[in-house]
């Protein structure tokens, strides 16, 4: 691992710092205020206290699934399927995360790759999320890592085919907070 890898990797661990040591500075009646307003996969953030909550109570665990799921994709994956695109590509590829949040998914994909020194040269990021407060935080937490960040503020139902055009030929698809929405059909 090179240093820049561990720079980018210490923002992501700082983005959780730093919400732990804010949520847990809050009264124990606010804490539990909070949290009983987090509904994973049924809402819709709306307040920057929700945003700092979830980071602190559940960004590690998505981050150890997110971990689990690149090693799988981009380990045995890509060989057993022979998916040929992803296979020794140094072209720059577009990366759309779906009901993204925060961003978290599309952080952690790039810090995975300089980590592990895969090499891919994720550029471009289209951001889709319904919480405008929660997309302002996904494309600044975004902001190191890609070039080129577009963003939709719109649930799925209202998405046209021209929001998901992307600039490169291979395309990596984001789906880790909206697999479990009761509304969507994969």
């Amino acid at each position: 691992m090179n240093v820049s890898a561990n720079n980018h990797l210490a923002s992501f661990a700082q983005l959780v710092k730093n919400s732990t040591e804010r949520f847990a500075a809050l009264p124990a009646h606010v804490q539990w205020d909070i949290y009983g307003t987090l509904r994973p996969n049924h809402y819709i953030c709306k307040n920057e206290r929700q945003l700092m909550a979830y980071n602190a109570l559940f960004a590690n665990q998505h981050f150890a699934k997110l971990i689990d799921l690149f090693d799988f994709v981009f380990g045995r994956f890509i060989k057993l399927e022979k998916i040929t695109a992803l296979q020794n590509t140094t072209k720059p590829i577009s990366v759309i995360d779906y009901g993204c949040g925060q961003g978290l998914a599309s952080m952690v994909l790039q810090e995975f790759n300089r980590e592990h020194q895969l090499g891919y040269q994720f550029e471009e990021l289209i951001l889709i999320e319904p919480s405008a407060l929660a997309l302002k935080e996904a494309v600044k937490h975004n902001a190191m890592y890609y070039t080129h960040i577009k963003q939709q503020c719109s649930k799925f139902d209202k998405l046209t085919a021209n929001d998901l055009l992307t600039q490169h030929h291979v395309t990596v698809h984001l789906l880790s907070n909206v697999l479990d929405l009761p509304n969507i059909d994969v």
